[in-house]
C-alpha cells in the first residue's frame, strides 16, 4: 500500500492536524471561523457584552482605525492600538473607544468616519467567506464595501465603494484570537526603549540570554534518531524531488529517517514509476491536500503536525545531503544538552542567511533589519560546542524542538512565500534560542519548473506587503554590519 494520503484542509480537519487550533493564524482566525448561528448570537446581545473585532483588509493584511478627525483610515493591524469594533443590536459597526458608529462623512459621502449613532448609519450585512458588506439604513438594496480611497498606504482614507472588482475584502477578526496570533507584538520591553526604535515590534530587539547547559536529571538524550527525528518538507507536485533528497540522505547516513511531505498541488494523478519508487521509502508519509495552493507556512505547520517526534529536521524539497556535513547527531546532541530551540546550518551553494535581526526607524519609516553573519561579529559561541554561534536566524535548514516550534504558533499561514524571517521573529520574541552551526550544510540543487518558478515570482511583491502588515513594518533592509 503506497504511504499517499489526501488531506482536507476544512476548518475542522486543520484543528486536528495543525500544531494548536488556535495557533494555525489566520487560517481559522478568519470570517469563516464564525457560523451564520454565531454571528445571529452575536449580534442579538447587548452591545455591553459584544465581543471586539479587528476590522481587517484581506489579503495584504493592513486595518481599519480611526484617525484624529474621526475619519476611517488604513492603520497597522497593531495589537497595542485601540482600533477595535463591535457590533451592536441594529448591526451598525461601533468603534469601541468612542462608542460612535460609522457612517458617512456628510461633506464627503464617499468616506467614511465615526459619529452619532442616531445619524444616517450604516448597517453591517452578514456575509458568509466574502467581503463585509454594508447596506444604507435608508436603501437597504444598496449593497457597498470598504475600500481604500488612495494607494492602500498606512494613513490613507477608508470609503466606500461597489462590491464588484475589489482587490481587497475586509474581514472582522475577533480580538481575542487576533491577539493570539500577534502575540510577538505584546512582548513587553523590560530595558529602556532606544532612540531609534518607537513601535510595539522593538522589544523584539531584546537578544535571549546566552545559551545554557541543562542540569543532568533534565537531559533525556536520543539514542536513536529515527525516534527522535522527523525531517518535514513543503512539495508542490514534485515527489520526484522528495524521493531523491530522502535517498541522498540514506546514501550518506546509512539509514532512514521519518520524511512527512505536504504537497499543496492535487489533481494530477502521478506517473506509475514515480509511485512504483515511492514504494522504495516506507518512511515517507506523502500527504496531497485537497486544497490547491494553500502555500509554504500551512504546508510547513501540517507536517509539523503530523509529526510524532521531539525535534523536526526542516529542510526545502530540492535539498541534497552531503557525507561530511549532514551533522544530525551533532545536531541533535547540541539540543540534548542545551536550552537551544533550534539549530540551523546553511546551503553550501551560497553565502549562507545567518543573522541578527532587528527592528528600528529608518528614513523610510518603521524598518526591519537583517545583518548578515551579524552572529559572526557577536561571536557568542554555544557551551561545549563551539563552532556553533547564537544567532537570530540561520538558512531554512535546520533541527529544532517541535514544541517550541508549536509554542509560537508556527508559520503565519498567509504567507504562501516569503515565510522565513517570520518564524525566527516568532522565536525570538518568545525568548527562544538559535544558533548556527556553519559545517551543517546541505546542497540545495534546484530543479527547473518555469510555471512554479512564475508564480513565486509573481507574488513575492504582495507575500513582502502581507509580511510587513504582519510586523508593522515599512520595509525589510539587508545591512552588513552592526
Amino acid at each position: 500500500m503506497l504511504n499517499i494520503m489526501k488531506m482536507k484542509l476544512s476548518s475542522k480537519s486543520i484543528c486536528y492536524l495543525s500544531i494548536v487550533c488556535l495557533g494555525m493564524n489566520m487560517f481559522l482566525i478568519s470570517w469563516k471561523f464564525f457560523t451564520k448561528s454565531r454571528l445571529s448570537s452575536v449580534i442579538s446581545q447587548r452591545v455591553d457584552y459584544m465581543p471586539t473585532f479587528r476590522l481587517q483588509f484581506l489579503p495584504e493584511g493592513t486595518c481599519i482605525g480611526s484617525a484624529e478627525d474621526s475619519a476611517l483610515q488604513v492603520t497597522f493591524c497593531d495589537p497595542t492600538n485601540p482600533d477595535v469594533f463591535t457590533i451592536n443590536h441594529n448591526k451598525n459597526i461601533v468603534y469601541k473607544t468612542s462608542g460612535e458608529c460609522i457612517i458617512r462623512d456628510e461633506l464627503d459621502l464617499s468616506q467614511l468616519k465615526t459619529g452619532n449613532c442616531d445619524k444616517d448609519t450604516l448597517q453591517l450585512k452578514l456575509q458568509i467567506n466574502s467581503s463585509i458588506i454594508v447596506t444604507d439604513k435608508e436603501n437597504s438594496k444598496s449593497e457597498l464595501c470598504f475600500s481604500v480611497l488612495s494607494a492602500n498606504a498606512i494613513g490613507s482614507k477608508v470609503g466606500l465603494d461597489t462590491c464588484k472588482d475589489l482587490s481587497q475584502t475586509t474581514k472582522l477578526i475577533e480580538e481575542k484570537h487576533f491577539r493570539l496570533t500577534r502575540k510577538a507584538l505584546l512582548k513587553p520591553f523590560t530595558g529602556i526603549l532606544p532612540q531609534n526604535c518607537n513601535f510595539s515590534a522593538c522589544s523584539i530587539n531584546e537578544r535571549p540570554s546566552p545559551v545554557n547547559l541543562l542540569n543532568k536529571n533534565e537531559i533525556n538524550r536520543c539514542n536513536n534518531l529515527t525516534d527522535c527525528v522527523t525531517i518535514v518538507t513543503k512539495t508542490a507536485r514534485r515527489l520526484h524531488l522528495v524521493l531523491r533528497m530522502a535517498q541522498s540522505f540514506r546514501d550518506v547516513k546509512g539509514y532512514d529517517l521519518p520524511i512527512i511531505a505536504i504537497d499543496d498541488s492535487p489533481g494530477i494523478p502521478y506517473p506509475e514509476n514515480i509511485l512504483s519508487d515511492l514504494k522504495k521509502y516506507p518512511n515517507i508519509m506523502y500527504s496531497v491536500t485537497e486544497s490547491n495552493d494553500s502555500g509554504i507556512s500551512l504546508g510547513r505547520n501540517l507536517a509539523i503536525g503530523l509529526a510524532k517526534t521531539k525535534y523536526i529536521f526542516l529542510v526545502d524539497d530540492d535539498a541534497i545531503f552531503m557525507q561530511n556535513n549532514t551533522i544530525v547527531e551533532l545536531m541533535t546532541e547540541m539540543l540534548d544538552t542545551t536550552d537551544l530551540s533550534l539549530a540551523g546550518g546553511k546551503f553550501a551553494n551560497n553565502d549562507g542567511y545567518d543573522g541578527l535581526l532587528y527592528f528600528e526607524n529608518r528614513k523610510k519609516g518603521r524598518t526591519l533589519s537583517l545583518i548578515r553573519h551579524g552572529c559572526d561579529t557577536l561571536n557568542e559561541t554555544v557551551v561545549n560546542f563551539p563552532s556553533c554561534l547564537q544567532c537570530d536566524i540561520t538558512s531554512n535548514v535546520f533541527i529544532a524542538k517541535r514544541l517550541d516550534i508549536v509554542e509560537v504558533g508556527g508559520w503565519s499561514s498567509e504567507l504562501k512565500v516569503g515565510e522565513h524571517k517570520d518564524i525566527f521573529l516568532k522565536l525570538k520574541a518568545a525568548g527562544k534560542k538559535v544558533a548556527f552551526c556553519p559545517d551543517f550544510q546541505v546542497i540545495n540543487k534546484k530543479a527547473t519548473n518555469k510555471s512554479y518558478a512564475k508564480l513565486r515570482r509573481s507574488r513575492l511583491g504582495s507575500m513582502k506587503r502581507i509580511f510587513e502588515n504582519i510586523w508593522n513594518i515599512e520595509e525589510v533592509t539587508l545591512r552588513n554590519k552592526l
